[in-house]
């Protein structure tokens, strides 16, 4: 084994080890193993997002009430409306009106894309905007239209990047 030269793989794990020992294949394999361990719950148990309707702010039950989607509901939607309330209020102010909830990706694009032409965000008309993320909890915000990555994945492609680097940077 000595004498064999090492793969690019047993570099990159070695590197992120910082171990100056080779790394058998044994010990390769359990590391890529455990690696793809903690990224199966995501995929198995579904993602969270945060729940509510019609809420008058971005706070309370908004930010605090979470619901595990159904397996099919891949993405987190938001949709703030701007609009007058049910009450009278003195010089006629509208209010934003913020409804968060698990969606799948094609209802939630369909919703978006319906209402484009609606999402034009004047303070002097009525609107309603969608927006669409991946991952658990990315719906805390109210920024329409920004959408993140998933963790486990940010982390995992941050690593190989960095790994990649280090080995053809010597």
């Amino acid at each position: 084994m000595r004498g064999r030269p090492r793969s690019g793989l047993h570099k990159i794990i070695s590197l992120l080890m910082r171990d100056s020992m080779p790394i058998s294949t044994m010990n390769a394999t359990l590391i890529l193993c455990m690696l793809f361990v903690t990224c199966i719950p995501y995929y198995a148990y579904g993602i969270e997002c945060y729940i509510c309707t019609g809420q008058e702010h971005n706070d309370d039950k908004c930010i605090k009430t979470v619901n595990t989607c159904l397996e099919d509901q891949s993405v987190c939607m938001t949709r703030v409306e701007w609009r007058f309330p049910p009450y009278w209020t003195p010089g006629g102010v509208r209010i934003h009106y913020i409804t968060k909830g698990c969606d799948t990706n094609a209802d939630c694009q369909r919703k978006r894309n319906t209402n484009k032409l609606h999402c034009k965000r004047d303070w002097w008309n009525d609107w309603t905007c969608y927006d669409c993320c991946n991952g658990s909890k990315c719906n805390y915000y109210v920024t329409l239209a920004a959408s993140s990555l998933k963790p486990q994945l940010l982390i995992l492609l941050s690593a190989a990047v960095l790994s990649i680097y280090q080995v053809f940077s010597r």
